[in-house]
């Protein structure tokens, strides 16, 4: 059952994204709490982690938004046009949340614009991970979709 199951589906997008932590401190430090509330959840915001270790989380939780965005889209001048600040208000990095299962494992949740966009697109499944150290952030996001929605 589980192959069937596979041959129905297909992976039709990844994405992969590296942030520097050290370039992601700066932006925090020139933008302020604003910042943080424009691009994230209270959900997001909740994790208690403080210090290099809340900036690694955040640098992080940006990479995923980040390749989230570009799986939605086909080319990067509709990522910019998801995002950009001057475009419709509904479409808004807010409109991605990013939480935990218990298991740990990252689980996408989409809001507005973007989750009509993944309803269009048929995507069943959101195959994501993140990681980050001292150093870096990454984020790596597949889509699933149903073959009868290709």
């Amino acid at each position: 059952m589980y192959t069937k199951e596979c041959q129905d589906d297909r992976i039709i997008k990844h994405s992969l994204e590296i942030v520097k932590i050290q370039s992601f401190k700066q932006v925090l430090a020139r933008e302020g709490e604003n910042f943080v509330k424009q691009h994230y959840t209270n959900l997001e915001c909740s994790v208690t982690d403080a210090g290099e270790r809340w900036i690694q989380y955040l640098a992080g939780r940006w990479a995923a938004k980040t390749v989230i965005t570009n799986c939605l889209t086909k080319d990067e001048s509709q990522s910019a046009n998801l995002t950009n600040k001057n475009h419709d208000q509904s479409i808004s990095w807010l409109n991605i949340e990013i939480s935990r299962l218990p298991t740990g494992q990252p689980l996408v949740k989409l809001f507005g614009k973007y989750q009509e966009r993944a309803t269009r697109l048929g995507i069943k499944q959101w195959l994501l991970s993140i990681s980050h150290t001292a150093i870096y952030a990454v984020a790596s996001a597949a889509v699933v979709v149903k073959n009868s929605q290709l």
